[in-house]
């Protein structure tokens, strides 16, 4: 079997296990997608950070794996459905425009994910890593690149 295009437009919903409504209509609903290749190198490049201290010679590393999945949560997160504030109402989710390597991107701003805790944004960033392979699966339904 050949390699398949990945389809950068599909959306996935998906339901955190974590939520108490998991499975139901009522549950938060997130729409998820792909991150393409241009964004995937920014994330990445951004998430391991390596210097040399002149002063006394220390290297260091740190690798931002929060960082990492926060990223990926911004650029991946589409939307989402029946996600409530405290007093129960239903919060709009908002996008915005950045560019990356030259592109405009609609990520999610940074008023969405701010509602997001850390544990669901590690969540989130998982399933969205996950939609970036093409599974077996996937690739009976791919359409063929020319």
């Amino acid at each position: 079997m050949s390699l398949k295009v990945q389809i950068l437009s599909s959306i996935t919903k998906y339901q955190s296990k974590s939520d108490p409504d998991y499975g139901t209509d009522q549950a938060t609903t997130f729409e998820l997608g792909p991150v393409d290749v241009f964004c995937d190198t920014q994330i990445f490049d951004r998430m391991l950070e390596y210097k040399t201290d002149d002063a006394d010679g220390v290297e260091a590393s740190r690798f931002m794996m929060n960082q990492m999945n926060l990223d990926k949560v911004r650029f991946g997160l589409r939307g989402w459905t029946n996600f409530q504030n405290e007093k129960g109402e239903q919060v709009a989710f908002s996008s915005t425009i950045r560019q990356v390597a030259g592109r405009p991107y609609t990520v999610a701003s940074n008023e969405a994910v701010a509602l997001l805790g850390i544990e669901l944004v590690r969540e989130l960033a998982e399933k969205i890593r996950s939609l970036n392979i093409v599974t077996a699966a996937d690739a009976k339904n791919s359409i063929s690149a020319p």
